[in-house]
């Protein structure tokens, strides 16, 4: 789904209905607006946001990190490559005001997750509707399973018919469908 700024408005929280600036590329792609919603009714259901640490790979416009401080998480990470969408994140992060519960790091995600130390509660991945370009992002996961906390969450977004990957250290507790869109939540295996 191609979108544009009519089409980025927060769908709860302190920030619901507040407008933000969409990625000046047409290979960009938003979750709409009723799964942004689903995302966060799964999150909130499992995790207390304001306890919990966040992380958004493959962040796009930083929508679903601007989401999660909308909905109460006191902190979130993202990561993305895409130049111009690191812009877009740093304007939208000015119009909220949320420039001190952000962290971004501009850098591939496959090498953040190769790289990174950290341990998060809430993870969500929203990789490019590529399976080549996602199962290197899944594999990459799979390898680093520290970077999720033993009670923590993972929830991917994907194309509805897309082979499923299979992880060793991850397992999938249910599955959403939502049209052309289906979400995966996975939790670590000894969590």
């Amino acid at each position: 789904m191609r979108g544009n700024s009519m089409d980025l408005k927060i769908t709860g929280g302190i920030f619901n209905g507040r407008a933000l600036c969409s990625v000046p590329n047409s290979n960009t792609r938003y979750t709409p607006h009723k799964v942004r919603a689903a995302i966060f009714s799964i999150i909130n259901s499992m995790k207390d946001a304001g306890n919990s640490t966040f992380l958004d790979m493959c962040a796009g416009s930083g929508m679903i990190m601007f989401e999660a401080i909308s909905r109460g998480f006191n902190f979130v990470e993202g990561v993305e490559i895409s130049p111009k969408a690191i812009a877009t994140i740093k304007s939208n992060i000015e119009i909220l005001n949320v420039s001190k519960q952000i962290r971004l790091y501009k850098m591939d995600v496959i090498k953040y997750l190769m790289k990174s130390c950290s341990a998060y509660d809430v993870i969500f991945l929203d990789p490019p509707f590529d399976e080549t370009i996602s199962e290197r992002i899944y594999t990459a996961l799979d390898r680093n399973p520290e970077i999720s906390k033993e009670d923590g969450i993972v929830l991917i977004e994907r194309p509805a018919r897309q082979r499923e990957f299979v992880f060793e250290n991850f397992t999938i507790k249910k599955e959403y469908s939502y049209g052309s869109i289906e979400l995966l939540l996975y939790e670590k295996n000894g969590g």
